[in-house]
């Protein structure tokens, strides 16, 4: 679902950019999306998102006192609210309540200095965050005999896990495996492209004694 509605939403930005068949792609979009609008939640939670992240930089920003009040008060409204839906990740009012509760928690620790002592583990949510992103799916379905707030445990628990692991074992060698695929032996076309250069330097010279040959002499 994400799928169409990343389609959608960047082909409309560049639409004055992109061919006329580019379309077959925006239309799909679009349609599942407002689709999705009907029968899901889904969609309105992917749009309030979006907006908030266009408008995020663009708000007044409110004291530290404010923002320490606010950020764990909704937090913890989030939280009462997944229990009393019992564990339904799904719940339009949780899923409002935690992305405000997370604008609120970025404002407050944007200007913190202090933070940067913790850039090591920082960094390492934020390296297997797509990971997660792209399995916490699979393992909401697998949990699915679960519920409540067991639920919820096994599923942050079990899908960081995989997010981790399949970090480790794959997302993380993607500079390596960039570097080798531009390694000029890698495909045919690079090894020909060193075969010709080697050739021409070799050619060069050659060239070069056969023009001194065929110079006349000075007198």
């Amino acid at each position: 679902m994400e799928w169409w509605f990343y389609m959608a939403a960047a082909s409309l930005y560049f639409v004055g950019r992109l061919p006329v068949w580019s379309w077959m792609l925006i239309l799909p979009g679009l349609a599942v999306g407002f689709f999705n609008l009907t029968i899901g939640l889904l969609g309105i939670v992917w749009i309030a998102g979006a907006v908030m992240a266009m408008i995020f930089f663009r708000t007044p920003t409110l004291n530290a006192s404010a923002n320490v009040v606010f950020a764990p008060a909704l937090f913890l409204l989030a939280a009462c609210r997944l229990i009393a839906v019992q564990g339904n990740f799904y719940d339009l009012t949780f899923s409002l309540l935690l992305a405000i509760a997370i604008a609120f928690a970025l404002r407050l620790v944007e200007n913190w200095k202090w933070i940067e002592r913790f850039q090591m583990p920082i960094s390492l949510l934020a390296a297997y965050s797509y990971s997660l992103y792209l399995t916490h799916y699979t393992v909401m379905e697998a949990t699915a005999s679960l519920h409540g707030m067991a639920r919820v445990v096994v599923v942050f628990v079990a899908a960081n896990l995989l997010a981790i692991a399949m970090w480790w074992v794959f997302e993380r060698h993607h500079r390596s495996i960039a570097r080798a695929l531009k390694q000029p032996g890698h495909t045919g076309r690079p090894r020909l492209a060193a075969r010709a250069s080697h050739l021409d330097a070799i050619a060069v010279p050659t060239r070069h004694r056969q023009s001194q040959a065929h110079r006349p002499d000075r007198v």
